[in-house]
């Protein structure tokens, strides 16, 4: 017999001309493929979708857009990184394959990190994208003040938080119906009562105009939030679950101060505190610094007052600052994004010309008893005068049709139309004394010192 050859041979290799394959970490095929960035197209085309529909309430404001991004992540986006993460924690239980990976070399707790952590974290790079886009739109209406990159992040903080939650509760709970049970859960859970709403991002801000949190608030939410993430992925796949104490003492940390301290939260922003005026025109007009930019619209729609209180003394200041104010200051109706406001300019400038007239000429802070007889007789009788022809004739029609069931209120109308026709047929310096002498009557509240017309 021949001799058998037992020298070592070389191992097979790859074919010439090829080179051999590359480890591909197991988190970016996770991020790549399956459910994850469809999870981050659906929650940025869903936010997306719904604050481009309602582009009109908030393209005008910082505060406005910031409040419909933190809307649009609780209401869209949270239940749909919830679902999506909770249909991921279920993928074992679909496949059969617990148990086999019970056995894998790798422990519980990295694989529930690579296997929750990509729909995660495009969930939250899908809402960014959408915030990006919104705050862009929003850059060539908005007056005063800068977005805060704060609440952005807290937002994606939440959804990162959801995702994950969602894919735990997923794995304990490998039914068909979970997903959209738990997306059920996440949008009414945003909107939790008293105290502990403050513990969502979007928790009492819709309550406040024109606000800002307390410098802690989103270091406290995200706190808060992912030590409640951490708590429970260590309570589920660690080896030494005490270690979730650790997290948890952090949950409580968080929670107290934001808790505790509930819509104070929410202070009102120092812009809202500064005064830009129009010194030029009659009345004086003083709107806040976040709606500095809209002013020069303001004093156009205005403009009316201006030609016929040119030369009156006395005229109160339309005013619309927090705090500051005189006494004898008209309240100039609020400049409000989405309402009067519609992208940086007037949505209705005559309805708003013919409230500042009722502004102008009703009750000053200082009459506290309210107006009364000739006072009240003579205040309707200037907010009529002062519209142009067009609004009176509509305003006046308008009044007609109300107390059209009512006699009196027909006679008190005739006698008002008739006092404005004597007050349009004074000469202009009579009509400029008689004026002052109103408006000095309703600074003092005092219905015996209106001139007789």
């Amino acid at each position: 017999m021949s001799a058998v050859d037992t020298r070592s041979r070389p191992a097979a290799g790859p074919p010439a001309g090829r080179r051999a394959p590359r480890h591909v970490h197991p988190l970016r095929v996770e991020s790549l493929r399956g459910i994850a960035p469809w999870t981050g197209l659906a929650v940025a085309s869903a936010t997306g979708l719904a604050l481009l529909l309602t582009s009109s309430s908030w393209q005008g404001s910082w505060w406005e857009t910031q409040m419909a991004l933190r809307h649009a992540a609780a209401v869209f986006g949270a239940p749909l990184a919830g679902a999506a993460g909770c249909w991921q924690g279920a993928r074992e239980h679909r496949r059969r394959t617990v148990e086999l990976r019970a056995g894998a070399a790798r422990g519980a707790l990295p694989q529930l990190a690579l296997a929750a952590l990509p729909g995660a974290l495009w969930a939250a790079v899908g809402y960014l994208v959408a915030a990006a886009g919104c705050l862009w739109a929003t850059l060539p209406y908005a007056g005063a003040g800068a977005p805060q990159l704060g609440p952005a992040l807290t937002d994606a903080v939440f959804l990162v938080a959801v995702s994950v939650l969602g894919h735990v509760g997923g794995a304990l709970v490998p039914h068909r119906l979970a997903p959209p049970l738990f997306a059920v859960l996440v949008l009414f859970g945003s909107s939790v009562p008293s105290g502990a709403r403050h513990l969502t991002p979007t928790g009492g801000s819709l309550l406040r105009v024109d606000s800002v949190a307390v410098w802690w608030q989103p270091w406290a939410v995200t706190v808060w939030w992912g030590a409640l993430v951490l708590t429970v992925v260590l309570a589920r796949g660690a080896r030494r679950r005490y270690l979730a104490l650790v997290p948890l003492v952090a949950v409580v940390v968080a929670a107290v101060p934001l808790v505790r301290t509930g819509d104070r939260v929410w202070q009102p922003d120092p812009l809202s505190r500064q005064a830009v005026c129009a010194t030029a025109t009659v009345p004086r007009i003083c709107t806040n610094r976040l709606y500095a930019q809209v002013l020069p619209e303001v004093a156009q729609a205005l403009a009316p007052l201006d030609g016929r209180l040119r030369g009156v003394a006395g005229v109160p200041r339309l005013w619309d600052v927090q705090g500051g104010g005189r006494p004898d200051d008209a309240v100039l109706p609020r400049l409000e994004s989405g309402n009067t406001v519609l992208r940086g300019r007037l949505s209705d400038p005559e309805g708003y010309l013919t409230t500042v007239t009722y502004e102008l000429t009703g009750d000053p802070a200082s009459c506290r008893a309210g107006r009364a007889g000739r006072l009240a007789t003579a205040g309707s009788t200037v907010a009529l005068w002062l519209l142009p022809n067009p609004a009176r004739a509509r305003e006046t029609e308008r009044q007609r049709g109300w107390s059209a069931s009512a006699p009196e209120e027909v006679a008190a109308l005739d006698a008002r139309e008739a006092a404005v026709a004597r007050l349009d047929a004074m000469a202009p310096a009579d009509r400029r004394t008689w004026l002052a002498g109103y408006f000095a009557a309703r600074a003092a509240c005092a219905p015996g010192r209106v001139p007789p017309l």
